[in-house]
């Protein structure tokens, strides 16, 4: 039996036919795929491992947090006097 369904006061219900006010509209929809391609764009230097899976540096790391590949070593630190 294939069909949809939807929760209606904390309940499933199961039909072929999604009542009108059970629909998420789709502008919020649109919405939400913007706003987590928002976060994934802004966050995306977050997620930069600093080791590769084979265990190399990842040039990546490197390049997105500086300050960070120096506190593991990866870069020199500059003479700073």
């Amino acid at each position: 039996m294939s069909g949809t369904g939807y929760i209606i006061n904390g309940k499933y219900v199961r039909t072929n036919a999604v009542p009108d006010s059970a629909k998420v509209p789709r502008k919020q929809i649109l919405h939400k795929q913007f706003e987590a391609e928002k976060d994934r764009q802004e966050f995306a230097r977050d997620l930069v491992q600093p080791y590769l899976p084979n265990g190399k540096v990842n040039p990546e790391f490197i390049t997105a947090l500086p300050k960070e590949a120096e506190r593991y070593g990866f870069v020199k630190r500059e003479d700073r006097n």
